[in-house]
């Protein structure tokens, strides 16, 4: 069959070509070429085409069905990450900026609530810290003593020179984040780590950060270069250490990625030492300016943690669980949105337990496998549980996911096997869409996807299965 396969599209395509040609003879349509006519036509001149490409290859000797699936499943990471970014960038750009009713370019203009003038949230760093110059404390915004310290020669600088200096900054830290997965990636993965950054800078939550005025990029180029030279340049961990404790002060999330400091799961010993050392140095720093400044900052800090900001840009748990319950999204209607409502605390748990069942089997699974160096598992969950878990957490921080989002595709592929190919390159598509999905402004996404944490999720799930596939063929001293 397989011999006269090429004979069967020659021959389909003749008689459909035939049929339409001739279908003014058999009284068929209106008289006349039409347009339908030369429709079918095309197609059955497509058949034949197919037909006599099929028959010049089944020629060729090393030619046949199992070498082309294998083709297609050899693609690198590269090929499956573009497919599977493709149909989000289809649907979340392309179809709402083109596609509009009104025949008129719909771009998104208003995609980010404008507070004039722009830096509002430096500006009020830069406020707090005058005001601590000044030898006073504003209760309502406190920030860590070493912030004070490194931001404060910025005053020196009028705005909104300072802020054009700021978003410099961030811009630079975004390229040695960017240049550290490319040095980080294995050395066929490089290409995706390049491509994963080109595409991510133009994302909506970099223009959130910069717009804002926020410093969370800043802050994770610390920790990230802190994680490089921890196991690539094993001389400098003393200013791995240094970097991570700066980070820890900026931003209180690096704290999580002290899991990342690790040589040997085995040697709990050393590993216990380094992480009391390092938070040991992490909690002193708080005391800098005396104890009655952490007494205010530690009140504000635990009133921060006790109070939420729920909106669509604010992609943590309890944000995500208001929205489902909320009258003013109506992501839920009638006994669905007040079955949430009732049980918003259950809900809120439910995918709090999820994220630490996750984050539990990539840590157990590290464990297991017992492996020296770098784990991009552990690092996505992490950043994963930096993003979701606070009650507060802004889209400006979703840049967060760069990295780390191409470190661990490269991971997979590095340590790929054959039977686990089909489940990789699916979860390759998978992962590829959702993050994708979040570089999109939220307007332009259905009201069931414009909050970030459902995409997050997809992430966070195709990490742990992943990570849970992995054989455990490591040592087990």
């Amino acid at each position: 069959m397989k011999k006269y396969f090429s004979f069967v599209l020659v021959g389909l395509g003749g008689v459909i070509a035939a049929f339409f040609l001739l279908a003014d003879l058999m009284g068929l349509g209106k008289a006349g070429i039409q347009s339908a006519q030369i429709l079918g036509i095309e197609i059955g001149a497509l058949f034949v085409l197919a037909g006599f490409v099929v028959r010049t290859l089944q020629a060729r000797d090393d030619f046949s069905a199992g070498r082309m699936f294998a083709f297609f499943r050899d693609l690198p990471a590269l090929a499956w990450v573009i497919l599977g970014m493709l149909p989000a960038f289809v649907w979340f750009l392309i179809a709402p900026m083109f596609f509009d009713p009104t025949l008129r370019i719909q771009y998104p203009a208003d995609y980010i609530r404008q507070i004039v003038p722009i830096g509002i949230d430096f500006q009020t760093l830069l406020r707090v810290i005058s005001i601590w110059l000044q030898g006073d404390v504003n209760p309502q915004v406190v920030f860590a003593p070493l912030i004070n310290i490194l931001f404060a020669p910025l005053l020196l600088i009028e705005y909104p020179t300072s802020y054009y200096i700021l978003t410099l900054v961030t811009l630079t830290s975004y390229l040695l984040i960017s240049l550290l997965a490319v040095l980080m990636v294995d050395a066929k993965q490089k290409a995706l780590a390049v491509f994963i950054a080109a595409v991510s800078i133009f994302s909506y939550g970099l223009v959130f950060e910069l717009e804002r005025g926020q410093t969370y990029t800043l802050s994770f180029s610390f920790c990230l270069l802190a994680i490089y030279l921890f196991h690539w340049q094993r001389d400098l961990r003393w200013l791995a250490y240094l970097l991570f404790s700066i980070a820890v002060q900026m931003k209180y999330y690096p704290a999580l990625f002290v899991l990342l400091l690790v040589d040997d799961w085995r040697n709990w010993k050393t590993n216990l030492i380094r992480f009391a050392g390092l938070g040991l140095a992490s909690f002193l720093l708080l005391f800098i300016f005396g104890f009655s400044y952490f007494s205010v900052f530690w009140q504000h800090t635990i009133g921060g943690i006790e109070t939420g900001e729920y909106a669509v840009a604010n992609h943590s748990i309890q944000s995500f669980v208001a929205m489902l319950s909320s009258t003013e999204w109506n992501l839920l209607k009638g006994e669905s949105a007040r079955w949430v409502a009732q049980n918003s605390g259950l809900v809120s748990g439910l995918l709090y337990f999820y994220f630490f069942i996750c984050f539990a089997a990539v840590l157990v699974g590290a464990w297991l496998r017992n492996e020296s160096g770098f784990n991009p598992d552990l690092l996505m969950v992490c950043v994963i549980g930096s993003l979701t878990l606070p009650s507060v957490n802004h889209d400006y921080t979703l840049p967060l996911l760069t990295a780390p989002f191409a470190l661990v595709v490269a991971s997979w592929y590095a340590r790929i096997n054959s039977p686990r190919k089909p489940l990789t390159i699916f979860l390759t598509l998978l992962a590829s869409f959702a993050y994708a999905a979040i570089l999109f402004p939220h307007i332009f996404k259905p009201l069931f996807l414009g909050n970030s944490l459902p995409m997050i999720f997809i992430i966070l799930t195709a990490t742990t299965l992943q990570s849970v596939a992995q054989p455990v063929t490591s040592k087990t001293g």
